[in-house]
C-alpha cells in the first residue's frame, strides 16, 4: 500500500514539476487593474506664522475619471453612478435650469472625465447666460419703446 501511495506522490509531483517548466518566453500579460482606476490629485494647502508655526491648513481631495477611453458601457455606467449619487447629494439638480446647464448636451461624454467638467461647463454655459441676458434686455427695451410710442399717440405719460 505505501508503494502505490509513494508512487502515486511521485507521480503527482513529476507532472506538477513538469508542467512549470513551460516556454519562459511566453509571459501572460496581467490584466492592467490601473486602467479604470480614478486618478486622485491630493491638494494641502499650509499657512505659517511669523515664526514658523501651522496656523492653519485646508485639504482638497479629487477623484476623476480620465482613462475611460474605448470602454463606452464602463464609462456609461461611471456616468450613470455619478448622476444618481450627484442627485442624491444636491436635490435641485434635477430642476430644470441645472440640468440644462450641465447635462444635456449630447457630447458630454467627451468632457465628462476630465478635471474641470463642472468649471468649464459653468465658463460655457457663463457665455450663454450672457446672451440670454442680452435677449431679454432686448426684449423689455423693445416693449418699453412700443408702449412708450403707443402712450405719446395717446397722449398719455407711463
Amino acid at each position: 500500500m505505501r508503494y502505490f501511495l509513494f508512487l502515486y506522490l511521485f507521480l503527482v509531483l513529476f507532472v506538477v514539476g513538469c508542467s512549470a517548466q513551460g516556454n519562459k518566453d511566453q509571459v501572460a500579460e496581467a490584466p492592467d487593474s490601473t486602467k479604470f482606476e480614478p486618478q486622485t490629485k491630493i491638494q494641502v494647502n499650509r499657512e505659517y506664522d511669523d515664526e514658523g508655526n501651522l496656523v492653519r491648513y485646508d485639504s482638497t481631495y479629487s477623484t476623476y475619471y480620465s482613462n475611460m477611453q474605448g470602454d463606452s458601457l464602463k464609462s456609461d455606467s461611471a456616468f450613470n453612478s455619478f448622476i444618481r449619487q450627484f442627485n442624491a447629494e444636491y436635490p435641485f439638480s434635477d430642476e430644470p435650469f441645472f440640468d440644462e446647464l450641465f447635462f444635456t448636451d449630447s457630447l458630454l461624454h467627451y468632457d465628462f472625465y476630465k478635471d474641470d467638467f463642472f468649471q468649464n461647463r459653468f465658463e460655457q454655459n457663463l457665455k450663454h447666460m450672457e446672451n440670454y441676458f442680452r435677449q431679454m434686455d432686448s426684449l423689455k427695451n423693445y416693449f418699453f419703446r412700443q408702449h412708450l410710442k403707443e402712450n405719446k399717440i395717446k397722449g398719455t405719460s407711463l
